[in-house]
Parts: structure tokens; sequence; C-alpha cells
């Protein structure tokens, strides 16, 4: 019982991190453009791909947020039901 519980959690985690490296990826992308295109275009251009990445950035945040919580209520469940 106590497998099958740890690897559950296990695979909820693994199933998080995809996104999450993912739009991590797209947020360096994003400040690597604006840094690159901030002498060379409009400051306007610079400034709103910045801020696409602090929008992301807020992205991040909440989707770990709420992968907490659902990690936290599925583990209770588990201790709960005598399954981990």
């Amino acid at each position: 019982k106590n497998a099958v519980g740890a690897t559950g959690l296990f695979l909820m985690i693994i199933t998080i991190l995809v996104p999450i490296i993912k739009i991590a990826v797209l947020i360096f992308g994003f400040k690597l453009i604006s840094a690159i295109l901030e002498p060379i275009a409009d400051s306007r251009i610079s400034s709103f791909l910045f801020s696409v990445s602090k929008a992301l950035t807020m992205l991040v945040a909440c989707i770990l947020g709420v992968a907490f919580m659902y990690f936290l209520t599925v583990g209770l469940v588990m201790v709960t039901c005598n399954v981990l």
C-alpha cells in the first residue's frame, strides 16, 4: 500500500513539473528577446515582452500553489484511508 501511494504522489509531481519547465523556458525566452530588442526596437515592444514574462511568472506561481494544495489534499486522503 505504501508503494502505491508513494508512486502516485511521485507521478503527480512529474506531471506538474512538465508544464512548469515549459513555461519557465518561455519566460526565459521572452526576457532574452526583450533584452536583445531593447537597443534595436521601440521601448514599448521591449516593455511589452517583459510584461508578458512577468505575467507568465505569476502563472507559474498560481500553478505551484494549486499543485501544492492538490498534493496536500491527496496526501491527506491517503493517510486517512491508510493507503500511504
